[in-house]
């Protein structure tokens, strides 16, 4: 739920670490060269590298939806794969074509076309549940990626 706060706290923590081994390296000639906390720095840009550059999601959780239901009705399961946070994206497209396989892909692009209601929680999740007489059949949460500023799914 946390998940962009503890992104956030990653990143001060790797531009903190990077800023005292550099300090280290200068005053003694440290060099983290090939060292797991080096190999850790890289694998952090890289990830926030990753995130600045996402380009799949809607600039509100609804779009986002939207973006994703439309990829499911063409039957790209890729591209609705890309709708979900970088962690959950190949899983979900395996699952999408499993789905389309196994003829459930029909029933859940229905589920998610009818009328829901979200919630924001925080300021960067989102919880949209599908209603029906008065119970939640079904929830979608988003994730808002803030460097990118677009919404993600993170759960069906």
């Amino acid at each position: 739920m946390h998940k962009n706060k503890t992104l956030l706290f990653l990143l001060a923590l790797v531009i903190i670490l990077g800023s005292f081994f550099m300090w280290r390296k200068n005053q003694t000639g440290l060099d983290l060269s090939g060292t797991p906390e080096e190999a850790y720095l890289l694998e952090m840009e890289k990830r926030v590298e990753l995130l600045s550059q996402d380009i799949y999601g809607g600039t509100t959780p609804e779009e986002t939806l939207a973006l994703f239901i439309s990829a499911l009705e063409v039957g790209d399961t890729e591209l609705a794969a890309k709708y979900f946070v970088i962690d959950k994206q190949e899983e979900m497209a395996n699952g999408f074509n499993l789905s389309i396989r196994n003829g459930f892909m029909d029933k859940l692009i229905s589920l998610l076309k009818k009328e829901g209601r979200g919630t924001l929680v925080f300021d960067e999740n989102y919880s949209y549940s599908i209603v029906e007489d008065g119970i939640e059949i079904f929830g979608v949460e988003f994730v808002l990626n803030e460097y990118a500023n677009i919404w993600k799914i993170e759960s069906l």
